[in-house]
Order: structure tokens, then sequence, then C-alpha cells
């Protein structure tokens, strides 16, 4: 359960990399 919760975590986290890379670009 944790490696799953763990991969779940690194997967939002690059999720939220690249929205944040995405906005920055839309201004």
């Amino acid at each position: 359960v944790r490696n799953w919760a763990l991969k779940f975590g690194v997967d939002l986290w690059e999720f939220g990399k690249q929205a944040t890379k995405l906005a920055e670009i839309q201004r």
C-alpha cells in the first residue's frame, strides 16, 4: 500500500509540475 501511495504522490507531483509549467507558458 505504501508503494502505491508513494507512486500516486510522485505522479501527482509530476502532474503539478507540468500544470505549473503550462500556466507559466500561458501567461
